[in-house]
């Protein structure tokens, strides 16, 4: 998922199968739970990180928040 976090309707789960000249993918119906279980987690970090401004937008905010001096 990296640092991306998308609006999601729906999840799919793909298997790539790799051969000697194309890569193929195959949809998953049922994956195991435990990749559910991963998957559901960096959602759930992503979600989080997604609520925290990055702290160049908070010095931002900040720096406009401060009375202006020397004018």
């Amino acid at each position: 998922m990296g640092d991306y976090l998308w609006d999601i309707h729906t999840i799919r789960f793909e298997e790539a199968i790799y051969e000697k000249d194309r890569t193929r993918r195959r949809k998953i119906a049922t994956p195991p739970q435990v990749v559910v279980e991963k998957a559901l987690t960096e959602i759930r970090a992503a979600y989080e990180k997604a609520k925290e401004l990055p702290a160049q937008i908070k010095r931002r905010l900040k720096e406009a928040q401060e009375p202006q001096t020397g004018k």
